[in-house]
């Protein structure tokens, strides 16, 4: 999802934060997973590095049971990023940030069956870096002309037009912080692929996959509104 880390993430692979002993001690592995590919890592491992006691006596009174794979269900309380936690699903540390899954499957209606499209809700905690704002400026799209001639009475001109210019405008900075991202996963009961659709648009291109075992009871799921 993400180009190549900044100066700050390179040090991290290149110095061995990971593996030095006085970062280990200052962050904990949850955070360097999270933060070790942020082109900011201090500004991301800051954001929520240093728990609160409430956030660390809530992990003490609400153990969470977690499966081989890393998928843990989520109990309530806070997670790293100081959101709440959506209960009940599960929810793993990956692509630089934390992905609750829901436990209920949905149908999709599409082209007027409801037996072909399998739906899973998804949300998505991460931390967003903070983007300078930019300055408004005048871009050149097209070179100025050089016209020569003579005038009726045989003088000679010659002159030459401004090159056209467009003005470009700037944009707003963005505070960093903690993010909140809905996504729904959807699965193709017959020719066995999926994709991940954003605010009701389809990111990137559907993926070979498998059949989901819940296709089975397609038609006792609830119905949800989805456009494909």
């Amino acid at each position: 999802m993400r180009k190549t880390a900044g100066v700050i993430a390179l040090a991290v692979v290149s110095f061995g934060f990971a593996g030095s002993p006085s970062w280990a001690q200052k962050y904990s592995d949850e955070v360097m997973k999270v933060c070790k590919e942020a082109r900011d890592f201090l500004g991301c491992a800051k954001a929520f590095s240093d728990e609160p006691d409430s956030v660390k006596q809530e992990k003490v009174n609400n153990p969470e049971q977690c499966n081989d794979e890393g998928w843990c269900t989520a109990a309530a309380g806070t997670d790293v990023f100081g959101l709440p936690k959506v209960v009940g699903w599960e929810y793993k540390t990956f692509d630089n940030g934390i992905h609750y899954v829901s436990p209920k499957y949905y149908k999709i209606k599409h082209k007027g069956r409801s037996d072909r499209y399998l739906a899973r809700k998804y949300v998505w905690h991460y931390y967003q870096e903070a983007t300078p704002a930019t300055s408004g400026y005048y871009k050149t799209v097209g070179s100025g002309k050089r016209k020569c001639g003579y005038y009726p009475n045989g003088s000679y001109y010659c002159y030459t037009t401004a090159p056209k210019r467009v003005w470009v405008p700037g944009q707003p900075g963005r505070p960093g912080g903690s993010r909140v991202t809905h996504y729904t996963w959807v699965n193709d009961c017959e020719d066995k692929t999926y994709a991940y659709y954003y605010s009701g648009k389809l990111k990137g291109k559907w993926k070979k996959g498998r059949k989901a075992d819940e296709c089975k009871q397609i038609d006792e799921l609830t119905r949800l509104d989805l456009k494909l």
